[in-house]
């Protein structure tokens, strides 16, 4: 039997993101010299450089290198990871624990009750659905498209992001099959861990992470844009083919709706990819990008003010997280989240949660791994060697890396399937607390690998 209260979620991420954080603010040479063999100490009481990313590991032989897709130099031996890279990763994931903290702390606030109750995530939610993400989506992307052709990516290289999403979706749905099946899983249960093996959290965590690792840097600038367009593709087939996968459909106010194309186009164009074609459109074409973004331009006014709303975006979306993983656990004691037991519909059960494990954090990023393999076997990737093929590595690794989509509870819950939506938010609760050690580990190697760092 395993229980989660409010309570302890709240000591265990404050624990955590103390101990990350003093392990991330330890000096990385302490590590470097204490995992060194005694001829690198010695030698190290000679002046010379600060060793750098790939000369604390032995590289892997070039034709692996050229496999995934990166240069001999850059690609590195899964033991044999940089300490700052590990230390930037441990830090990341301290900012996160520390954040969700102290959205658990308003969660389970004495003084103001209910602050963050379902009721106050479900508006939030709305919010977030209906106009930050959105935002958000509109001001990156159009400024995205709009330095392009100055020091931002180029178009291709961007282009490749929606291309990847629909790989790894492909991918993740073809392992959820197998890993649901091999589980014994049937019913609504499967379909549940089917949407948690398929779908990751896309768009708040890897900009958390991206800006816990590179703020202020130009590096954020170009994984945030990577992000949104990764989105464009991701959000609607989430919003479509996931709510199929759910079973869910029929429920839903747009299959009900007499209007055939119609209602399916709305349904497309949700709120998050409007914004985001509307950014694109206003990036691309001349008259909007310069009436938008110029300096002298009429609507720029009207760009920082939506741009001010997108930045309430990743907040919004970490209180809402918090909220979900802490403060859903008081709606009844009597709920509480059991694996063992299979009696109650409510309750988890382990082979659940070791599938989806398993589907998340090892078959999903040896899916990363693969549509790199692809786009650089089929000449689409950028050069070896290239910023942006380091950029665009990074950007499709750590999206492999992620834990499940936290949207799916409002999925349910908007379907009016409330049973299991609320399962599914204790699901949830287990897996992001499970998946910490994970995170942590394979956002190193997605460093690692993408040798993103050495362009800091």
């Amino acid at each position: 039997v395993m229980s989660v209260s409010g309570g302890k979620m709240v000591r265990a991420a404050a624990a955590a993101a103390a101990l990350l954080g003093a392990l991330a603010s330890v000096p990385s040479g302490i590590f470097v010299r204490a995992f060194s063999p005694p001829s690198a100490l010695h030698a190290s009481s000679v002046p010379h450089r600060p060793p750098t990313i790939s000369s604390l590991a032995p590289p892997l032989p070039s034709s692996s290198a050229t496999a995934l897709g990166l240069s001999p130099a850059s690609a590195l031996s899964l033991g044999g990871i940089d300490a700052r890279v590990a230390l930037a990763s441990l830090g990341a994931t301290a900012k996160l624990l520390s954040t969700l903290g102290l959205g658990a702390l308003a969660a389970k606030s004495k003084r103001a009750p209910n602050l963050l109750d379902g009721d106050a995530c479900s508006c939030l939610s709305r919010l977030i659905y209906n106009v930050f993400q959105p935002a958000f989506l509109f001001c990156s992307v159009a400024a995205t498209i709009a330095s392009s052709g100055n020091n931002g990516l180029p178009i291709r290289t961007l282009l490749l992001m929606p291309l990847a999403a629909a790989i790894q979706i492909v991918v993740g749905s073809a392992f959820s099959s197998v890993a649901s099946g091999a589980a014994g899983l049937e019913g609504d249960e499967r379909r549940d861990a089917r949407i948690c093996m398929t779908f990751q959290n896309s768009g708040p965590l890897p900009l958390i992470f991206a800006d816990a690792l590179f703020s202020g840097s130009p590096l954020l600038t170009e994984i945030t844009a990577c992000v949104s367009f990764y989105l464009l593709m991701w959000t609607p087939t989430y919003w479509s083919f996931g709510r199929n996968m759910l079973g869910t459909y029929k429920n839903s106010g747009d299959a009900q709706d007499s209007g055939g194309i119609v209602a399916e186009l709305k349904r497309f164009f949700s709120p998050p990819v409007t914004g985001a074609a509307l950014g694109l459109i206003a990036g691309s074409v001349p008259l909007f990008r310069n009436s938008f973004m110029g300096q002298n331009g009429l609507l720029v006014p009207l760009f920082g003010a939506i741009k001010t709303l997108g930045t309430a975006y990743l907040p919004a979306a970490l209180l809402v997280l918090a909220g979900s993983l802490v403060g859903s656990k008081d709606k009844s004691k009597a709920a509480a989240a059991s694996i063992d037991d299979q009696k109650d519909g409510t309750r988890l059960k382990l082979r659940t949660i070791l599938s989806i494990l398993f589907a998340r954090h090892i078959l999903a990023p040896l899916g990363g791994i693969a549509t790199i393999q692809l786009l650089g076997a089929t000449g689409l990737l950028p050069a070896i060697g290239s910023r942006a093929r380091s950029v665009v590595t990074f950007a499709i690794m750590i999206e492999a890396c992620m834990p499940p989509a936290q949207n799916t509870v409002v999925m349910l819950t908007l379907d009016g399937l409330t049973e299991r939506a609320g399962r599914m938010a204790k699901t949830l609760t287990v897996l992001y607390s499970l998946a910490i050690v994970p995170v942590t580990v394979l956002l190193s190697f997605a460093l690692h690998q993408s040798n993103i760092m050495a362009l800091k």
